[in-house]
């Protein structure tokens, strides 16, 4: 027969390991799986940051999206907002709820950091960018690390051509891929989030203009299970 102290160290490191792999932004119990806030992670007082909620229900029903901001305003609705920083220096959460038409809920927070040295502080920018020239025959090519289920942003610049003729096809690469009028062709920026698998993955972008001249970009992502790349 065990031993009432080795049955009790056993159930105890069970539920340790279990609470430890909840996700800490997300609450109650829910079909709706949000996975990101998709964002700059760092803006100047009063700027303008983007924001896309990464979330799917497994039911396939229809989402609603509520935000708030901890500070500083959030304009429009839907999946898509935009929070505009308050002109405090500091880190602030800005928070969605979701709620599906088949009867899920939950909510996710994200905290974003308001200073007047974006990127060139302790927590740099990690934006990864693909300047690319059209026409171009050879690959622009960018390598990242990344833990599973995390976010990698990147954004494609493309020189000297009017972006407003561009289009942008992307290839997920094994992972998921959130912006904002993707599969119209119109996302130059992304968030890729990394699969729950270690690994290379690499994000494709294959830019095109108005007369069919085309420049590819890359995104080597090597892919880090359980520990910070």
């Amino acid at each position: 027969m065990l031993h009432a102290k080795t049955v009790f160290r056993a159930l105890s490191a069970v539920l340790f390991v279990s609470a430890a792999a909840l996700p800490l932004a997300c609450s109650g119990t829910s079909s709706i799986v949000v996975t990101d806030i998709v964002g700059k992670r760092e803006i100047k007082p009063l700027e303008e940051n983007p924001l896309i909620c990464a979330a799917e229900d497994a039911n396939k029903g229809d989402l609603s999206y509520t935000w708030s901001a901890e500070k500083g305003t959030i304009k429009g609705e839907g999946q898509t907002v935009t929070w505009t920083a308050p002109n405090s220096l500091g880190d602030y959460s800005v928070t969605v709820k979701v709620v599906s038409n088949k009867g899920g809920e939950t909510t996710f927070s994200k905290k974003f950091k308001v200073t007047d040295d974006p990127y060139h502080n302790k927590t740099p920018d990690k934006t990864i960018y693909l300047n690319l020239t059209i026409p171009s025959d050879n690959a622009v090519i960018a390598k990242t690390k990344l833990r599973t289920f995390t976010t990698a942003e990147i954004q494609c610049n493309v020189n000297s051509v009017d972006p407003a003729g561009l289009t942008y096809n992307w290839t997920d690469g094994g992972g998921k891929l959130v912006a904002e009028n993707l599969a119209a062709g119109r996302a130059s920026r992304v968030g890729w989030i990394a699969p729950g698998a270690s690994g290379f993955f690499t994000v494709t972008v294959v830019v095109s203009d108005k007369q069919g001249r085309q420049a590819t970009g890359e995104v080597v992502v090597e892919v880090l299970c359980c520990r910070d790349p």
